[in-house]
């Protein structure tokens, strides 16, 4: 359970925090340049003692290409892996990176899980249904010790393709919260829809990719949703980040006692308040497998102005991937715009895959949408895809401009069910972009 007194490092003021960090940071590089031959080798050059969190700037980054060349990553690793854990990671999008982590290490990162569900509003009145199955080197068991620490009752049950099954347990145990992927709980929400069956949740909590608007829309009109929080962490570093009451979808304070932060440009650079960069962190905690100055490749804004809730950790707000920047005859569109273009559409669930291909040595793209647990007819259907065609087109004025020049295919759009989608083997998500050009 957690007490007041166990969050209270969150309202210190940052040039405090600095200085705990910088401490930590140095300790975290000491050890890795001297234990680690990966280390010792990448930071020949690097001085170690470090007088302010400028000259950490000035380090090198690694990247998830040194894990997987060093995977198993025996030559990350600062000492002997006795009394430790092994998880994998990044089987969503390549080739997985094998992580090390001490039992103490992987006690401190449940802390900050149990936090950030405390804070997505998860107390000793909720029954928890958790959709995650924990499997081979996967972490998902920290998942039910971090919910431990709210002291609700935990409802282990898995992603399953009995619908009915799924539905009965969560009526059975008056469930009032799901921790999923929006992607899992869809096709719930469609079986409860074609069924005519009711069910009332009160709450969200997410993690693992993006809660789009219309998805949201989609789970309230179905489930009646109240509220909807978010958890971000990843394996490869540890747990992330939390949502306070005044976060907005996709915003996160940072748990700075775990992580330091960084948003650069493209030079390494730190960007300005707005700006887009990528997310590079540090983990304070990890000293069995260092994770130094990690390139994460999500792209995020730097928030500097105080949180109203009087919190100072770093707030940023996620807006993306690195790899899910899309290149369409010389220019870059963001995969969100087409989640916008569906968004309020209650025959849409939110989830789309892109396909992009060559015709006549042009770009061409076609977007599938997933329709809900409605049969649609064909004149609805049509409207729909024009509806969804003209928000893309003016969304993204570039679009439309090169489809105009024949810079660009003309957009295809189709409405269709999920067996029609290309599922991950690894991640259950739906894949967002294929792109099949030579």
């Amino acid at each position: 359970m957690f007490s007041k007194l166990e969050e209270t490092t969150d309202f210190i003021p940052s040039l405090e925090k600095q200085k705990w960090q910088l401490e930590r940071i140095n300790e975290v590089l000491s050890l890795a340049k001297e234990y680690s031959s990966f280390y010792k080798t990448f930071y020949k050059e690097v001085k170690v003692n470090l007088n302010g969190l400028d000259e950490f700037q000035k380090i090198p980054m690694i990247s998830s290409k040194d894990i997987i060349k060093t995977t198993p990553p025996i030559h990350m690793l600062t000492g002997s892996p006795r009394n430790s854990y092994v998880f994998t990671s990044g089987g969503t999008t390549g080739e997985p990176k094998i992580i090390y982590l001490t039992s103490d290490e992987l006690k401190e990162n449940i802390f900050f899980h149990g936090k950030g569900y405390a804070m997505a509003g998860i107390n000793e009145d909720d029954a928890v249904a958790t959709f995650g199955v924990p499997g081979f080197l996967t972490s998902e068991f920290t998942v039910y010790l971090g919910l431990e620490r709210t002291g609700c009752k935990i409802v282990p049950i898995g992603i399953s393709s009995d619908l009915e099954r799924l539905f009965n347990y969560i009526k059975m145990f008056n469930v009032t919260t799901l921790l999923v992927m929006p992607s899992d709980v869809i096709p719930l929400a469609q079986y409860i829809e074609k069924s005519n069956k009711t069910l009332s949740i009160n709450q969200i909590v997410y993690g693992g990719e993006k809660m789009y608007s219309s998805t949201k829309n989609y789970l309230e009109s179905i489930l009646g949703v109240k509220s909807f929080k978010s958890v971000f962490q990843s394996m490869d570093v540890g747990t992330i980040g939390f949502q306070c009451d005044y976060c907005e979808p996709g915003m996160y304070h940072i748990h700075d006692q775990l992580q330091y932060t960084e948003v650069l440009n493209e030079k390494g650079q730190p960007i300005q308040d707005g700006n887009i960069g990528e997310l590079v962190i540090t983990n304070l905690k990890r000293k069995l497998m260092p994770v130094i100055r990690y390139q994460t490749n999500d792209l995020a804004m730097k928030i500097d102005t105080l949180c109203p809730c009087g919190r100072t950790n770093p707030k940023i707000k996620l807006v993306g991937r690195k790899g899910e920047i899309i290149k369409l005859g010389g220019e870059q569109i963001f995969p969100q715009i087409f989640a916008q273009a569906c968004s309020h559409l209650e025959e849409l669930t939110g989830e789309f895959q892109l396909l992009i291909t060559k015709h006549q040595n042009r770009d061409k793209i076609q977007v599938s949408f997933e329709v809900s647990g409605k049969n649609l007819d064909e004149k609805i259907e049509e409207h729909l895809i024009s509806i969804i065609k003209n928000r893309i087109l003016n969304f993204t004025p570039k679009l439309k401009q090169m489809i105009q020049l024949q810079v660009i295919e003309p957009l295809e759009v189709s409405l269709v069910g999920r067996e029609k989608m290309k599922i991950s083997e690894s991640s259950g998500k739906v894949v967002r972009v294929i792109d099949k050009r030579k």
